[in-house]
């Protein structure tokens, strides 16, 4: 019960195959706690929304290991429909909604924990790559949010409405975010929001016409202005 095919070369699953068709290799659908002891590629092929909080992993006795530390999985989500439950027993290298359809991760098990080692997704779509620049127009009003999922500048310009600017969303741990309040013809304006916002020694600035000001976020979710006006 091999995790190794010698003659036919290099083979990742239960009993050293990785045979597409082989029902060994597929988590059952709706199942939150999939067993993982034998092998080290499992497939999900969930049809409805389905969290998977842990992966099982039992000794030949039948109850849980505590010999299998250092051991990988590699997951291949086959639907869009699965979502890994972040930071209890499984963490993730960020934050994470239902996992896109043909992603690829390895896990690697420690202490009855499991920890992401690396992710691959594989869409073949044409996407805006992460931390690329972002240009953001249009009219808006009210107090509003933005969206920093893509992009690490954000090029901002507004027109018809004074806007009020309480946070920013999307972001991972570490991210560090400019936005360039490229020339509007109206107000924009940043506010303290307790948990989101943190500007440096006001409550509240507006914000100069072809200015840019500087945003970091340790964990996702408050950002911290780390300056002021840059550029007049």
């Amino acid at each position: 019960m091999s995790e190794m095919r010698i003659k036919n070369g290099l083979a990742l699953g239960p009993y050293g195959t990785a045979g597409p068709t082989s029902s060994q290799n597929l988590i059952p659908p709706g199942d939150t706690t999939p067993d993982v002891s034998l092998g080290c590629f499992f497939v999900t092929a969930n049809t409805s929304a389905t969290t998977i909080t842990y992966f099982d992993v039992m000794d030949q006795g039948g109850t849980p290991s505590v010999a299998a530390n250092g051991k990988l999985i590699k997951v291949l989500f086959q639907d869009a429909l699965t979502t890994i439950q972040n930071g209890v027993n499984i963490y993730l290298a960020n934050t994470q909604g239902a996992i896109p359809a043909r992603t690829l991760m390895d896990f690697v098990y420690y202490n009855s924990a499991w920890y992401e080692a690396s992710r691959a997704t594989n869409n073949q779509s044409s996407t805006t790559p992460t931390n690329q620049p972002r240009r953001l127009n249009g009219s808006a009003a009210g107090s509003q949010t933005i969206n920093v999922s893509t992009a690490n500048i954000v090029f901002l310009t507004v027109t018809g409405a004074t806007l009020g600017i309480t946070g920013l969303v999307g972001g991972i741990g570490n991210q560090t975010v400019t936005i360039v309040t490229a020339a509007s013809s109206q107000i924009i304006s940043y506010a303290q929001s307790a948990g989101v916002l943190a500007l440096a020694g006001t409550n509240g600035f507006i914000a100069s016409n072809s200015a840019t000001y500087n945003f970091f976020t340790a964990d996702g979710t408050q950002w911290y202005s780390t300056s002021g006006l840059i550029s007049p």
